[in-house]
């Protein structure tokens, strides 16, 4: 017996079905986006991409449901390539390849945490993972995530869009070596509102007219009064290489050991 999926996204319906042995619809689903449109008077391409990326999940899901399978029962999976709405079609392309990947890959656990490869530390910074070619199929996607070791609990996906393995066919005996940029995990960053200001800038009633820095302690306040809570300087190393006004760009310095003399107050 053969089930295939079908997923279709052309313009402003996402549907989804299966259809066993070529002929007979075990299932059929169908989300309509005719009331997100109506107020536009027709369809928006872009807006239709964005309605299919909520509703295909859910479809695909109900299709499965309705017709009492699973993902692991699919043979094949088929998907609208054209013609249609080029944000639209590509919205489903890319989702059944990526259903695809998923049926097709044990190896790499399905894209079920809970089965995915372990690795190893292989020094500072660095995980390595040795993994049998054989049965594979080239190119696959592939994500990295962070599981407890403790609990075995997922913990973290990697951000961004998925890998993409290289192309082509293995060779018996051969070794790939595939070498990863970092993982793309959430990073706990700080944030601050301040403001950015080279000290030539700063002008008072009490100094000189080309930024000193006692004016830095006028800044501060002022920053403090609106609410900031950072004041970021501009470089303040010596500059003098043509004796003109142009020696004050901050970047330009001659020595970053050397305080331009104008600071000198």
């Amino acid at each position: 017996m053969s089930l295939i999926l079908g997923i279709e996204s052309s313009c402003d319906e996402t549907a989804a079905s299966v259809v066993e042995d070529g002929f007979k619809v075990l299932s059929s689903e169908v989300a309509s986006q005719i009331a997100k449109h109506a107020v536009h008077g027709g369809v928006v391409p872009e807006l239709a991409a964005r309605e299919h990326l909520k509703a295909l999940s859910p479809v695909v899901s109900g299709a499965l449901k309705q017709a009492g399978v699973s993902l692991k029962d699919i043979s094949a999976i088929a998907v609208t390539q054209g013609p249609g709405l080029i944000p639209a079609l590509l919205v489903g392309l890319n989702y059944a390849k990526g259903l695809s990947q998923i049926n097709h890959l044990p190896q790499l656990g399905e894209w079920m945490p809970e089965r995915a490869m372990r690795m190893s530390r292989g020094g500072t910074h660095e995980w390595c993972l040795a993994l049998s070619a054989t049965g594979l199929q080239f190119p696959f996607e592939y994500k990295y995530v962070v599981v407890d070791e403790t609990s075995g609990e997922l913990t973290e996906w990697e951000g961004g869009a998925n890998r993409l393995s290289p192309s082509g066919l293995m060779q018996q005996n051969q070794v790939l070596v595939i070498q990863d940029t970092e993982v793309r995990l959430k990073a706990d960053r700080w944030k601050a509102a301040g403001v950015v200001i080279p000290v030539f800038s700063l002008r008072s009633e009490q100094s000189q007219g080309v930024g000193d820095f006692s004016d830095l302690a006028r800044m501060a306040k002022w920053a403090h009064s609106v609410g900031m809570t950072v004041v970021q300087l501009l470089p303040v190393n010596d500059t003098t290489q043509t004796g003109s006004w142009t020696d004050c760009y901050p970047y330009s310095s001659i020595s970053i050991y050397a305080l331009h003399p104008m600071y000198v107050d």
